[in-house]
């Protein structure tokens, strides 16, 4: 079974891609993101979020997600993608427009020593390989993120190339400040989440993104919020209706 998935994952990631290229591209694209595979945006609006509007679901011991109403959720969409003018600077970076397709916030904790064997909240090196090669994430952090807070690590796009024949290369850690934002392509550089300090918890929100005629929002944003991160976006997404984002 191990093999057919990875079989179709490379199928999958192949024909996307080729026809996202082909069909979708918007602008020339040229950028450090494109060869490194990841980047910072700063100088960004800080959104705190308000805890009336939100609920907490417990995921397991060490990973809560935390559940925004749609009013809430809409909000922190605008002030994230129009007020900050995000919009311009990715499609500059990328090449492509796209639909904000998930959303997640989340809160992760210190991973016991017995338990740190175990996959709680994506803490082991992996690429997200149900993609495109033009998928991207958006990280944003709700607090100051530092070493000690449990920081995404990252390898950048060569060194993910060699981390197959090397797992011994080290990882480059994600610290943020607020009004900062990380936006990485997930398929092409490993990452993983690490664990937080004892008594630190980690607490950020995460856009999936993926390539589109134009700028959109997935009606379903906000009831994905309860559900695991969907892969294979093309087929996931086919029959979800869109709502162009509001630019203006």
């Amino acid at each position: 079974m191990r093999k057919i998935y990875s079989f179709l994952t490379f199928i999958y990631n192949f024909i996307s891609t080729l026809l996202e290229n082909l069909i979708l591209t918007n602008v020339k694209k040229n950028s450090e993101f494109l060869k490194i595979g990841f980047c910072k945006i700063d100088n960004l609006k800080f959104y705190e979020l308000n805890n009336s509007e939100t609920s907490i679901l417990d995921v397991n011991k060490y990973y809560k997600k935390i559940i925004l109403s749609k009013f809430e959720l809409k909000k922190l969409i605008n002030l994230i993608f129009v007020e900050n003018d995000i919009v311009q600077k990715i499609t500059n970076k990328t090449g492509f427009n796209y639909s904000i397709d998930f959303f997640t916030a989340y809160e992760t904790s210190s991973i016991e020593e017995k338990d740190k064997n175990e996959g709680w909240y994506a803490n082991k090196p992996h690429r997200d390989l149900p993609f495109s090669k033009n998928t991207i994430k958006l990280i944003i952090p709700l607090q100051k993120i530092t070493l000690k807070d449990g920081p995404m690590k990252i390898l950048n796009k060569q060194k993910s190339k060699d981390f197959i024949l090397d797992n011994n290369i080290s990882f480059e850690s994600v610290t943020c400040d607020i009004g900062e934002a990380f936006l990485f392509n997930p398929n092409i550089c490993y990452h993983y989440a690490s664990s937080p300090d004892l008594g630190r918890k980690r607490k950020q929100i995460m856009f999936q993104l993926n390539p589109s005629k134009k700028w959109e929002i997935n009606k379903n944003i906000t009831k994905f919020q309860r559900e695991k991160e969907p892969k294979f976006p093309f087929f996931t997404y086919l029959f979800n209706k869109k709502i162009k984002l509001d630019l203006a």
